[in-house]
């Protein structure tokens, strides 16, 4: 009986770790960057997200971030990252909004969402995307 305890709580104890090292942790970035951790909560692969940002009413800039191998699998991450070079100097970021579009095959581009907040260097945050082609897709936080 004891030598199972000790499989089973060595087994357990190879899970939590490789959790930790596997997931990614979206709480701290370099002091010069801020990121967004996106995540497909999709129930299929996405082929990309195309992005505007805005500080207030102002447009601050956009961009697109895809897989390495071009579709991003349920449960995966694409990151989007920000230095101070994206915004004019001094700009405050604590009205930084953000605009999702999902980029379909055939490049048309669906919109997933818009998240307004405060946004500090040095700081990462995660989001998911989920839903489908029929009922529309949407972003949301993810909670650590």
């Amino acid at each position: 009986m004891k030598k199972w305890a000790t499989i089973l709580l060595a087994a357990i104890w190879i899970i939590v770790i490789s959790e930790a090292f596997l997931r990614p942790v979206a709480r701290k970035a370099n002091s010069n960057e801020f990121f967004i951790l996106v995540k497909n909560n999709c129930k299929e692969e996405i082929n990309g997200l195309r992005y505007r940002y805005s500080l207030g009413e102002t447009p601050a800039g956009g961009g697109t971030v895809h897989s390495a191998n071009g579709k991003t699998e349920t449960g995966h991450f694409l990151k989007i990252s920000f230095t101070e070079e994206d915004f004019e100097a001094e700009a405050i970021l604590s009205d930084f909004s953000i605009e999702f579009y999902l980029l379909a095959e055939n490049g048309e581009e669906i919109f997933a969402g818009k998240k307004t907040f405060a946004a500090s260097f040095a700081e990462g945050y995660q989001m998911g995307v989920s839903g489908d082609r029929k009922t529309g897709y949407k972003i949301s936080w993810i909670k650590d």
